[in-house]
Order: structure tokens, then sequence, then C-alpha cells
């Protein structure tokens, strides 16, 4: 009942708490404000909230301003200006606020407008008393972008002059800050503020990991909303990938091998596919199955393979050399017994005597090759060294192998006068250098054209000197002048001596005539003639009597004599001066100033000098000039000093100055008080561009300054000046940067004493070390604060910026703590915890861990070493294991073998025994075998000690327990290797190298880069060449890729290669090349042909767009020009980049079997009814011939994945191993480019089974065109097949049609037409010949299959069949050409400078360009009446007389037709001009011509004797029965007198002698005279110069010569008598 009572008064008391605080707090709103404004007028009492309003407006009173509301009338102190005010002073009471005003003595008004421009407030106040800051603008309404705050008024009251102001608010404008929150789960993780259009750095926020379930992991990947450019506050949520769980299924087997595979929850496990365990030595184990299941994987589980085992069978061989003569099955540890007798017999050279085998074939254990070893002697064989005329020279004597050296003395030859031989080696000498047999060897010699000195003497004592061949011109000098002497002048009239054809060193000397030289002498008064005569040399001249002269300067001149007597002998040109005696006068020289004032008068004597002696004349300065005295001048401005000098009249001279421009001195000032000055400023001086460039001012902490010009100053100069910089301001900014966690995440310019805006941060994530927490930012080098650390954050938007400052986020660092647990194992197997410690990151735990000890056993004794971890730098929670080190007690010898199958060893018991203490072991094993292994062979080598593999004795003390491991020397395996090139589809080598041996090299191929080897064909495994290395029997799979195919991943994007036809790869880098880009190749101006293997399941657009021919060869089925698989763009093969327009393709392709490389060729295989092949490259870059076959016999490759048994270690491994299939396929098209850039061809034979040749299919080539066909088929392309791709139809190769084959007979190669004709084409036979001859005939099988040759006329040589260059490699002096030869091609004897006779069949019908072109040796060449075309420049660089045996054709239609400038005479430099368009014209558009002459039947000589003394004159016989004497030759004189014959008879046939040629008998000197008989019509031009004694006989009448005698066919004008008869 108490308590009851109790309770109540307990809340009564409560209850009365309660109201009297209620009334407490209505009796302070009983409390009122009173506002007295003017006057003592108040307000009515108002309430505290009434009086927060009304204090929000402003009273106003005429006359006065209204200064604020204060509590202390009269006082003014306590003011009134908040609400906060009003609260605070009406708790006590009523109160009154009264109003201060200010009278106003000057007004003013000032108009306050509110945010929107609307009028806040009129104010009138007192001029003196203006003020802004007592009245604040309604707050500016938020937009979606900015916050604003009230900044100031926008009125300016510095000028305080008007009476009406208007006062706009200004505010200061922020980024609105958002809200990011991040969740997990529905748990709020993290809020970021982020700015308006700022990105939230959710990249730095992680959740917690979300727990994994038995089945499933989860993995956070990232946000749900958008976080950057944030306009409103955003709520992002975490978002989750869920995995299938996986679990570690552990496989054991084989020998110690583990394989864990990772296994999905409730997934089957797969076991590993070999699980073979290695076989030993001795035994074969089988896999029979495993110890668990693992068909639904839930946990972690361990497998463990069984196997059974049986006895190992080897095979025994035994060999001579690679041919096996035994070979036997055998047990492991069976004996062999060897073959005998072992023979060996080898054809090179020695003799072999068996002397053992290379292996012990006792206890076979492993497959076991025995070698026969035999000891090799060598032979001795005689060389026989053999002169040119069967003359023996040496015998050297050499055993097998060895070099032979010969031992004589240099063979020579004999040189006759035309030739001298030279020795340059021995036939066969490729066989010297390892002899094998007994032999003879000739001696050979090259051929040279004897030279011989020709000497000219000419001019004063000047000689030339040259080497001519035999029977070669020489080449005179071409200035022998001969200087002319003071008496004599020399002229040039001839040699005397001939060099037309040199057989011997020669000395010409050059002849002169002479002639009395005349000289002009002359005789002077002063400077004029007064006689002048013509005389020889060495005359005497009469002087002048009477001299007279008078200058008129003033002087009396008497004659007194000559200066000198030349006149008297003459000698030369001379000249004689008369000399006289000199008398003078007296004249008056007035010196006069600049401005007309007499300064010196001076007397002198005609003749002498005037001397001023008045003082130095001076003139005053001006502004501009200052001047200085030079010197005398004469009215007319001249210097006056060489008429002072020498008076001769009266005259006036005037005194000169130089006028010198005054400089002056100009100072800039600028800068910090810097100045420049430049001095010695002439007047009037432009100095603009000379001001100092560098005007740069020092800035203030607020101010920038900038130069803005000089002033006042306008760059001329007239007196000393100093020149003023001027510059304006501006307001500075300096950088403010935020670094957070040593990265820079806000830097922005603010301008002097404004704010700048912070970043949002986003904290740093904790590390394994520290856990951070943002604190502020701060202007601190170190940004990491510990506990207990005093830092004071900045509020840096209200820190005015005055420099440059960088912020930095500082952090409160708390080290991070971590568990450390401590396990021992007392007996093996029981691993117990011993204890348990926490502590700070990094620290040393070593002295903090438990002591720990574990028993003895049996065996060992443990002393504790270390733990099973390192707890020395703490920085993760960490379990620990005590590790001890142990100490043998028993004393057993225990002998190891190794029986390992691999190269890691494996140690089994092989034998054991006990031994006391400090004994040794008495029953020591028999030595043991290892098998060998994959990479080695093993040869026991000794017993060791396991740990330091130190020999182990039987005398050893035994002081514990101890092991003895057998040791083995490792012979390195040899293994196969197959390389095999996969892009050329060919077999490339098969070497035996070293396992463990490093492929270095990869395939080298024109135009193509390596890409790498595989180990299979379809390039899944790429073989490492750094990492890996040959490992056993294998086969590496080589891929080439084309230089320039452009790609990315599998696709290929572009070419931008070189070359024409585009091979695309299967495989780049171990990646197959799936796709090809849209438009990959589009506009590409080089792909003429392109192959698409089947790996392409993805073309894009318009891949080939703008490529105008393009081949299109493929793999891939079902593409045709409308057909296409699927992920082949429908437009792949449009020809316009709009997809849809243009046509609809190109042809394709698409049964492509492969591309293969066989012998020169690379083929593309077409898979059909009939397999077709067609050239896609010429690949062989040196060959001089392509002959294309027919057919393609070839052996398709296949390859097998095997399984291969290791002889040695009986282990199995699938290896590839190639079979071929061999298949035919007919050769019928060739390619665009196919021969392309195969510079070295010079003949392709195309057979008549070629159906189809592209454009350019032999573009930029030479060689000549073999074909079968009798006309170009309508399947070679009509425009181009046989054109350059730049030059169109330009440039063709020759063509040769209806050919049949090609062969090799003799020292020619000759083509066979179906004409049965044989064109000679290449020449094969020795470069240095006396003489050639080429068949009529050749025999020729015509095919394979045929016994039976045939017959075939040689009626052409091919084009530059023996042609040279510019080195004289070929060379002959003399060739028979066959009988009924018809054509002589291009160049055939180009540059051959040996050949000086050549006799042209009667059935030669035409001679190609250039066949001739540099034989220097043809003196003459008959071409036969049957020529029907001479090529162009065909004798250029010859020096040969032409004859043709047929009229001259006068029309270029007529036959022969002839080449451009066919008989143009050319030296052999220009030659080389022929190849350039501005060298051609040069030569041309002046030509010079060899003798030619047409119609001609022969020629005869006519020997002319006299005296013993003949002379050769030769004539030319014509086919109209007429003859022209062409030439003489004296033997070795000249007769004097020889007479011209009217007719001469050549094999029963009269010619009638009509004419005589040009130079017929130019430089004969020895004859006298001459007969022409009347039937004689025409006599050519200088046809007798230089017969300086010669008479002329003619049978004609004086004045009666025949219009054919040329005007200057006498030019000497020798004497002729008419009428003789």
């Amino acid at each position: 009942m108490k308590k009851t009572v109790a309770k109540i008064i307990l809340t009564l008391l409560i209850l009365a708490m309660a109201v009297s605080v209620f009334i407490a707090c209505e009796t302070r709103d009983t409390y009122s404000v009173s506002f007295v404004s003017e006057d003592g007028v108040a307000t009515d009492a108002m309430t505290a909230e009434q009086a927060k309003e009304y204090l929000a407006s402003l009273p106003s009173r005429e006359g006065y301003v209204f200064k604020g509301w204060y509590l202390d009338k009269d006082v003014w102190e306590q003011e009134i200006k908040s609400t906060e005010d009003i609260e605070k002073y009406i708790v006590s009471g009523n109160v009154n606020v009264y109003a201060r005003w200010i009278p106003i003595v000057d007004a003013i008004t000032i108009l306050f407008l509110d945010y929107n421009k609307a009028s806040l407030l009129e104010y009138h106040c007192d001029r003196s008393d203006a003020d802004l800051t007592f009245l604040k603008p309604s707050e500016k309404p938020n937009d979606e972008k900015y916050t604003y705050t009230f900044d100031h008024w926008d009125c300016d009251l510095s000028d305080l002059t008007q009476e009406y102001y208007t006062a706009t608010p200004v505010y200061k404008a922020d980024l609105r800050v958002f809200e990011v929150k991040y969740y997990d789960e529905g748990k709020l993780i993290y809020t970021e503020k982020v700015k308006y259009g700022e990105d939230a750095y959710s990249s730095r926020v992680k959740p917690e990991k979300k727990p994994s379930t038995a089945k499933y992991d989860y993995t956070f990947v990232g946000w749900d909303g958008v976080s950057t450019n944030i306009t409103a506050d955003v709520n992002l949520n975490a978002r989750y990938q869920e995995s299938i769980r996986q679990y570690n299924v552990e496989f054991n087997y084989g020998d110690g091998k583990k394989e864990i595979k990772k296994v999905n929850y409730g997934d089957a496990a797969v076991a590993p596919q070999n699980t073979a365990k290695s076989d030993t030595a001795q035994y074969k184990y089988d896999f029979v199955g495993w110890d668990n299941v693992f068909d639904n994987i839930q946990k972690d589980t361990v497998v463990n393979a069984k196997y059974t085992q049986q006895t190992q069978i080897y095979e025994v061989s035994f060999w001579i050399d690679d041919k096996c003569i035994q070979s036997s099955k055998e047990k492991y540890g069976a004996d062999v017994t060897a073959p005998s007798p072992v023979v060996k017999v080898e054809n090179d050279g020695y003799i072999y005597e068996f002397t053992g085998w290379s292996e012990n074939f006792n206890f076979i254990t492993r497959n076991t090759r025995v070698n026969a070893i035999f000891n090799r002697k060598a032979q001795t064989f005689q060389v026989k060294y053999v002169d040119w005329d069967g003359t023996l020279l040496y015998t050297d004597e050499v055993e097998t192998g060895e070099e032979s050296v010969y031992g004589g003395e240099t063979p020579k030859r004999a040189s006759n006068p035309r030739v001298e031989y030279a020795f340059i080696g021995w036939s066969d000498s490729d066989k010297l250098k390892d002899v094998r047999e007994s032999f003879k060897v000739d001696a050979l010699y090259r051929e040279d054209i004897r030279r011989y000195k020709v000497q000219f003497n000419y001019g004063d004592g000047e000689q030339k000197v040259s080497y001519v061949y035999y029977n070669e011109a020489a080449t005179a000098p071409q200035n022998v002048e001969k200087s002319d002497t003071a008496q004599y002048r020399y002229t040039f009239v001839g040699w005397d001596n001939i060099f037309d054809n040199i057989q011997s060193d020669t000395v010409v000397n050059a002849v002169y005539s002479e002639q009395i030289q005349v000289y002009e002498v002359s005789f002077y008064a002063g400077n004029k003639c007064i006689q002048s005569t013509i005389e020889k040399y060495g005359a005497s001249v009469t002087a002048p009597s009477k001299v007279i002269y008078n200058p008129g300067d003033g002087f009396v001149y008497v004659f007194t004599g000559w200066d000198n007597e030349d006149y008297v002998n003459i000698q030369g040109k001379t000249v004689v001066n008369a000399i006289f005696d000199k008398q003078s006068q007296s004249y008056e020289i007035r010196y006069v100033d600049w401005n007309g004032d007499l300064l010196y008068l001076d007397t002198v004597q005609s003749g002498n000098a005037s001397t001023y002696k008045g003082e130095t004349p001076q003139r005053a300065s001006n502004p501009q000039n200052e001047y200085e005295f030079r010197g005398w001048i004469d009215e007319n401005n001249n210097d006056a000093t060489e008429k002072l000098g020498n008076v001769t009249e009266t005259f006036e001279v005037y005194a000169d100055y130089d006028a010198i421009i005054r400089k002056y001195t100009v100072t800039f000032a600028y800068g910090d008080n810097q100045t420049y000055v430049i001095e010695n400023v002439p007047y009037g001086s432009n100095i603009i561009g000379q001001e100092p460039v560098d005007t740069k001012k020092t800035s203030t902490a607020k101010y920038d300054f900038t130069f803005i010009g000089w002033q006042g100053y306008l760059g001329y100069v007239s007196s000393d000046m100093t020149v003023n910089a001027l510059y304006s301001d501006t307001i500075r900014k300096y950088l403010v940067k935020f670094v957070n966690d040593g990265e820079v995440v806000r830097a922005q310019e603010v301008a002097y004493e404004d704010y700048p805006s912070a970043p949002n941060v986003v904290p740093m994530a904790n590390n394994v070390q520290y856990n951070y927490t943002f604190e502020g930012w701060g202007l601190v080098e170190n940004p990491f604060i510990s506990e207990g650390d005093v830092f004071e954050p900045i509020d840096v938007e209200q820190t005015i910026v005055t420099g440059e400052i960088t912020y930095t986020a500082v952090y409160l660092r708390k080290i991070q703590q971590y568990v450390i647990t401590f396990f021992n194992e007392q007996v093996l197997g029981n691993r117990i915890e011993v204890g348990k410690i926490t502590v700070d990151y990094g620290t040393d735990a070593t002295s903090l861990a438990p002591i720990v000890t574990r028993d003895k056993t049996q065996s060992h004794e443990y002393t504790f070493v270390k733990w099973s971890k390192d707890i020395t730098n703490i920085s993760a929670h960490v379990e620990v294991d005590a590790m001890y080190s142990q100490a043998l007690r028993k004393y057993m010898v225990v002998y190891f073998n190794d029986v390992s199958d691999s190269d890691e060893s494996v140690y089994q018991e092989y034998y054991r025994e006990e031994v006391e203490y400090g004994g040794s072991v008495k029953n020591k094993p028999e030595n043991p075998l290892r098998k060998s292994t994959v990479g080695f062979d093993y040869e026991f080598s000794q017993w060791g000690k396991g740990v330091d593999d130190s020999k182990f004795s039987d005398e050893d003390n035994v002081l514990g327990d101890t092991e003895i491991y057998a040791k083995y020397d490792s012979l390195r395996r040899k293994y196969r290797v197959t390389f095999f090139d996969l892009s050329m589809y060919e077999l490339i080598s098969s070497v035996e190298l070293y396992y463990g041996e490093k492929i270095s090299s990869g395939i080298e191929r024109d135009g193509y880069y390596f890409d790498a080897w595989y180990r299979d064909p379809d390039c899944t495994v790429m073989f490492n060449t750094d990492t890996e290395s040959v490992d056993g029997i294998m086969m590496l799979f080589g891929n080439t890729v084309l230089n320039g195919i452009e790609y990315s991943g599998d696709t290929v994007t572009g070419y931008s290669g070189e070359i024409t036809n585009v091979i695309l790869p299967r495989v780049i880098q171990g990646t197959r090349m799936k796709k090809i880009k849209d438009k990959a190749f589009a506009d590409n101006a080089v792909m003429e042909s392109v192959y698409i293997p089947d790996t392409y399941s993805n073309v894009g657009a318009c891949v080939f767009a703008n490529i105008a021919e393009l081949d299109i060869y493929t793999q891939v089925k079902g593409l045709g020009v409308l057909d296409y698989p699927a992920g082949w763009n429908s437009f792949w093969n449009s020809n316009n980049y709009l997809i849809g327009t243009g046509s609809s393709g190109r042809p394709v392709m698409n049964n492509v079997e492969n591309v293969v490389t066989s012998g020169d060729y690379r083929y593309i295989l077409i898979a059909s009814d009939k397999n077709t092949a067609i050239i896609n490259k010429f690949v062989n870059n040196n060959a001089a011939r392509a002959y294309i076959k027919s057919e393609l016999n070839y052996k398709k490759p296949s390859f097998n994945y095997v399984e291969n048994v290791d002889e040695k270690t009986g282990q199995t491994r699938n290896i590839y191993t190639i079979s071929y299939e061999k298949k035919i396929y007919d050769i019928n098209t060739i390619s665009q480019s196919a021969f392309q850039g195969c510079e070295n061809l010079g003949s392709i034979f195309i057979p008549n089974t070629i159906t189809t040749i592209k454009k350019y299919a032999f573009s930029g080539i030479t060689a000549n065109l073999y074909i079968q066909y009798d006309s170009r088929p309508s399947g070679f392309h009509a425009l181009y097949w046989n054109s350059n791709r730049d030059s169109k139809d330009e440039s063709k190769r020759t063509v040769y049609w209806g050919v049949i084959g090609m062969d090799q007979i003799g020292d020619f190669t000759y083509i066979f037409k179906n004409d049965r004709t044989a064109i000679a084409a290449e020449y094969n036979g020795n470069t240095s010949l006396g003489s050639v001859t080429i068949p009529d005939t050749v025999s020729y099988r015509e095919s394979s299959e045929s016994t039976v040759t045939v017959d075939y006329t040689v009626t052409e040589l091919g084009d530059e069949l023996f042609a040279t260059g510019m080195m004289s490699l070929i060379s002959f002096s003399s060739i028979k050409l066959p009988a009924n030869l018809k054509k002589i091609g291009k160049k055939v004897f180009y540059m051959n400078k040996s050949l000086y006779s050549i006799e042209l069949p009667a059935t030669l019908e035409e001679i190609g360009d250039y066949a001739f072109v540099g034989a220097l040796g043809l003196k003459e060449i008959f071409i036969p009446s049957s020529i029907e075309k001479i090529g162009m420049f065909c004798f250029a660089g010859s020096n040969a007389t032409i004859y043709v045996g047929r009229s001259e054709p006068k029309l270029p239609t007529d036959k022969p037709t002839r080449g451009l400038y066919w008989n143009i005479k050319l030296d052999i430099a220009d030659i080389k001009k022929l190849t350039s368009v501005s060298g051609f014209l040069g030569l041309v558009f002046s030509p010079k011509y060899l003798p030619t002459y047409w119609n001609v039947a022969g020629q005869y000589t006519d020997v002319a004797t006299e005296m013993g003394i003949k002379t050769n004159f030769t004539y030319m016989l014509y086919n109209d029965s007429t003859a022209s004497l062409v030439s003489y030759k004296p033997l070795p004189l000249n007769v004097a007198n020889y007479r011209i014959p009217e007719t001469i008879t050549v094999d029963d046939k009269t010619y009638t002698v009509t004419e005589i040629k040009d130079n017929a008998f130019n430089g004969n000197t020895e004859l006298k005279t001459v007969y022409i008989p009347s039937t004689v019509t025409k006599v050519g031009v200088n046809a007798f110069a230089g017969c300086k004694n010669l008479t002329i006989n003619t049978a004609f009448a004086e004045g009666q010569l025949p219009n054919g005698w040329d005007s200057s066919f006498n030019p000497d004008n020798r004497p002729i008598n008419y009428g003789v008869q």
C-alpha cells in the first residue's frame, strides 16, 4: 500500500513540473518588442516572431538616413543586427528598439534592385555617408547547375558626382553538389559528394567480397548506375557475376607424375590420357585403372593409377655403315653371338680393315645397335700435267683425298704476230682438290690479240704514244701545230709514215712547211707615230731625219736622238721613241676656301710643284655634319695634287672637306629600372628594329606586366635622347593543385585573392601495411598522420589565393595487425598448435616464438633449425611449422641404382650390407646398368655418396648408415628432325640433331618473312625456338607469310607489299586466320591474283573494290561469282565501294586443292575430273632457262600421326610421318606476273598444253619466248600477255612460234620448231677459241619415249648468242655459219672485238638489231642479195666497210627494210648512250655512216708490180657488170706508176671500171703517175688528196671531164694531161 501511494505522489510531481515548464514558455511569449522610429513615435508591441519580420524592413524618414536599430538610445552602441539579437534581448522583459537617424546634408539616391531586376529599395542618404553594405537582396533561386550566394552590390560609389545611382546584386555561382550513394546488397557502404557535371570515383569504391556457396563463387563486376556527368543525386548498387565453383582433382600416375585438374561443381573429371608408367630396363608396365571414382566432383579429390609389369624384350642388330647384317630379339640380360667374317668395300679410293665392334653385346639391357669399326687406309694415284701440244710437263703422286699441286715451271705458249697466249690454269681443276683416281689435266691458255706501240712525234718535241691491236688503225693526234720562231712560221702538211694497218711497233713523224716572218717598225714623237713600215726578219730601216714635238704645255722641246737602235737589225715588232730636252716658265697659284676666301697665293716655275704654306683650312659644324679638311681640288672638282706637282699654267685650287655625319646616343629605359644604350647613332638614322628585345618587367604578386610600346618614340635620331617603355597590367592567376595519394586530382587556375574549389575525395584503399582515414586538406609534405598527432585541416574554399599552392589530402594512418600460429610435430605426422601471437605489420617475431623440440627416434636425432616460413617481417596472417635437421645413427650401407626412365634420377635399392661402426664394405656389388632415356644414353662411371657425389671405396670407413649411389656419364642422343614448308607444301630437309639442340633458323624466301615452326600440320601447337629444343624424333612444319600482309588478331586487314601474286596466310603466330576485313584490299594497284585458303570463314564487303582485273583462287567450298558460303558478305566480291553497286564480282576458282612448290615453279592445283595445275610463280631467280612441262608429276604429301616406339627406352610417342600419293596434273595456265622479276632468264619454252596466259606474265624480263603453237591462241590475253606491267605494249619479248622443244647438243642449246628447223639459242662452249663452227643440221629425239632422232636444219641464230657485254668474255676470230641460215638475231656478236672474219651464207634473209655492235675486228662484211631486213644500229661501233649484194632500197617499204641508223658509225664510248634519250639524240642528229656499197657482186684485187714493188688495188664488182676502184694497199711500198684498166674479168664475167671512190688514192705520196680510162664516169671526193708527187693522165679531152667527177677529186691541183691513150 505504501508503494502504491509513493508511485501516485511521484506521478503528481512529474505532472507539476511539466505544467510549470509549459507556463514558463507561455510567459516568455508575453514579452513584447516596440520599434521607436522618429520623434519618439513607437510601433505597437510585437511578439518576437513579429519583430523578426519587421526587422527585415527598412524605415524611411525624409531628410534623414536610417543607420540601424539600437537598444541604447543616444549612446548607439547596442545595435540589433539580426533576428538572433531579438531572441537574445526579449527573454528578460519588454524592450524598446530605437531607430538611429543621420540628417542628410548633400542628398543622393541609390536604387537597390533585386536578383530579378525588380525594385528592392530606393535609398536616400548623404553623399558623404553613402553605404551599400547594410542591405542584402533576396536569395537567388538555385538552377539545375549552380547555387547562388550574394557577394556584393554592383554600384561604383568612387565617383559621387551624380544624384542617382543603381545598385545591382552580384551573386557568386557555385556548382551544385549532389550525393552519390553506394549500396551493397541493400546496405549503404559509402556516400560521395560530387559537383555538377563531374564524375564520381566509382572505380575506386569496392564492396566487401560476397561470400561463396558450395556451388557458386561471386565476383564484383561494377555498379549498376551512371557515375559520369553527375547532374542529380544518384544511388548505385553493386553488381556480381555468379560462377560455378571449381575443385581440385589430383591424378597421380606414371613415374611420380601429378596432374591437378580444375573441375566444376557436380561435373566429372577427365582422367589423363597418357598414363603410361616408364618401363625399366628389366620390366614393362601396363595401366589397369584408378583407385577412386571422379564422376561427380563436390570436393577436392585424390585419384591414384594402378599398374601390372612384364619382362622386357630387346632388338640387337649388327651394322656395316647403313647396312644391317644380323638382327635378333633377346630378353633382358641375354648374351648375343656376333656375325663373322666382316668385310667392307667402298669405291672411294680407300681400303678398309675390320678392327672390332662399337658396343658390348653381352648381358643385353636395351635395344642395341652394334656398328662395325674399320681402319681406313689410303692409296697412291698419279696426276699427269700435259701442255697444249701434248707435252708431259709434270707427274704428281698423291694419296687418296689429298690435293695435287703442280710442281713444274709455269707453262708457256709461243706468241705469233697477231696473238699472244697467257696460261690461265688446268682442265678438270676441281678433281685436283680431292684426288680419288689417276688422271691427266691439260694446260689452258687465254688468247689475247697483240697490241703494238705507235709513237707520233710532232710540234715542239711532243709525243703521243698509243697501243693498237694487230691489223687495226692508229689514231693520229688532232692538234699537231709547231710553234713559230722569231724568224720562221710553220704549217703542218702531213705524216712521214702510214698507220692504218698496224702490224709492228711504228714511229710516225709530222712534216711541216716554213715561211720567213715579217714585222711592223714604228717611230714615235711623244704619243704620235711619225713613221711606220712592214719589214722582213733581219732587215735595216732608215729613221726619220726631221723630228718636231710641241704638246702645248708651256714648255719648249728640243730633239736630241732615239731611245734604241733595234731598227738597224729587225728581230720582231719594233717601237722607237724620240728623246727631247724640256725647258720651263713661271706661274701664279691661288688657294681659295669653300666660301671664296683667298687663303694663300704661291708663285711657281714651270714644271715645278706648288706648296701651300698657310694654316690648315677649317669649316664650322652643324647639327647634322662635322667637317674635316682633306685636300685641294680644281675648278672641275678633281683632285689637284697632280696639277700642283707639275705647274704649267696659272690657276686656282679650292679647299675640299669631308662632311662627317654627327653621331648621338639613344637610351631605352624599361623593365625594372633597366636601360639599353645605343651609341654612335648617325644623325637622321631610323633605329626602329634596334630596340631592346627583352623588355620584360618583373611581375608582382598581384599583377603581370605586358610591354605595349615606347613613349613618344618615332625611331629617327637628331640628338641624344631617352625613350621610356610603356606596360599594361593584368591580375595574375595561380595554379592550385589538389593531391590525393600522390596523384593530382585537380589542378585549377585561380585569380589573385580569389577562392579555389576543392574536389571530392575518394579515400585511399587500405593495404597490407596500413589502414587509412581521410582527415582533410593540408599544406604538408607528408600526407600521413598517426594517432595523437595534431592536424588542423584547411577550409580551402574560404582561403584566398596569393600564389601557387598545393593542397595534400591528409590521412590518419594506422598500422595493420596480424596473427602468427606456431605448430610442431613431436611425433612425425602428429601436428599440434604450440602458440599464437598478434603483432604489428613488419614485426620481427623471431624472439616471440615458442621454444620447441622433437624426441629422438631409433634412427635419428633432431635439432631445431628454423620455422617453415619467414617471421622476420610479418605482412599477413601466417601458420608456421617447426623444421629440424637430422643425423643418422644406424650403420647400414645401402647401394642404390638409378632406375629412372627420364633424365631426372630415380633410385632403387640395388644391394645392402650391415657394417660395424668404423668398418668397411666386404662384398662390393657388380657394376649396375641404367636404362636410356629420351635425352641420353648412360654409361656407369663409379659408386658415389649421394650428397657430394664423392667416390665411394671399399676401404672407406662407415661411421653411420650410408647410402651409395651409382653414377653414370650422360651421352646425349641424336634424333631425326624433318622440316616441312607448309607455305610451299614441300619437304625442306631431314637431319639428325642432338637431344636438346636448339632450332635456330627459319625458312628464307624472297618476298616472305618467316612466321614460326609448328609441331603439327594444322599449326595448332607452336614450337618455341627460344624455350624448346629437340626432344625426340620429330617433324616441324614451317610457315612463312607474304611481306606486306596486314592483320589484327585472326583478321587480314590489308596488303602493302610489292608481290603481285598474293597468297593469304592460314596462320600467323599460332592464330588461325579466319576473316578478311571490309575493303581490305580496295584500290590495291599491285595485286593481280589472290589465293584464299579454306581457313577463312568470314569475309567482309567490297574486299577487292576498284581492282580492275584480279584472279581469285580459293579452297573455300561453295564459292562462286554469285554464290558464297555463310559468313561471307554478299558483296564481298563487289567491284565498287558502294555495297550493292557495280559489277557482281570477278570469276572465282573455288575448287583449289592446294598451292605447292615443285622444282622451279609454284603451282595452284585445281581438283576436278581432270586435275589441272596453274603456274602461279617461277621461283628460281638464278635460272637462265625455264622449260615448262605439259604435266606435273606431283607427289602429294599426306601426314600420318603414328605411334613410334623408342628402341632404347621402349617408350611410345606419337609422331608425324609423310607418305606420298603420286598424282598427275595438266599444266594449262600461266598467271599474271608469274615470271616477273626473273631477270636472269634468257629463254622460256611454252608447250601447246598451255591454253591460257594472263596479262603481264613475263613483265620486266628480257627472255625469249619459245612457244609450241604456230600463232597466239585465243586463251592468251589479247592485249598484254607479252607486255610489261608499266609500259603495256612496249618492250615486248621476242617470240618464236612453232617450237616443239629445247635441248643442249654439243656447245649449243637449240630450239626445235615443228617445221623441222632449229635455232641456235645459247652458247655453252669455251669462251676463248680461235674459231667456232655451227653445224648445218642437228639431231633431236622429239619425245622422251621415242628412240628415234630426227635431223633439224639450223636456220637461225638466237638473240645475244655470242654477246659479251663490255668485258669481252667470249672471244673468237672467225666463225663458220650453217649453210641454210636465214636469220641472225639481236646482239648475236655484240661487243665481240676479236671477230675479224665472217662469211654470211647466200640464204640469209634477216640481221637483227645491234647484231654486230662493237665488232672492232671486222674490216669488211658482205651481205648477200637474199637479205630482206637489217636491224637498227646493226654495225654501230665497228670499223667495217659494208657490201650489200642487192640494189639500195629507195622507199621505207622496199626490201631490204632497214632499221633506224642501221649503218651508223659510232665510237665504243658512244654505244652506252644509245640507252638514253639525250644520248641517242646527240648521236643521230649529226650522224656519220660506215662506207656502204649496194648491188655488190664481189671484190677483186689487182696486184700492180714495178721493179719488184707490189701494190694491191681493190675493186668492188657490181651486179650490173660495173666496177669501182675503192682503195690501195702497199706491200710494203707503193708502185710509182699505175694504169687503171678499162675492164676486169672475174670468173669469166667482165666488169667495166666506171668509178673511183672517195679517198681511193688519198695520201699516196710515192705514186707519180696514174692513168684514168674514158670508161671512168665518176671520181669521188679527195680521190687524189695528198698525192703531192702525182701527175694525172686521162683519156678525156680538156674541158670534157664527166659531170660525175667531183670538183674536189684533186684538191692539191696536181697536173693533169688530157687526151692520153
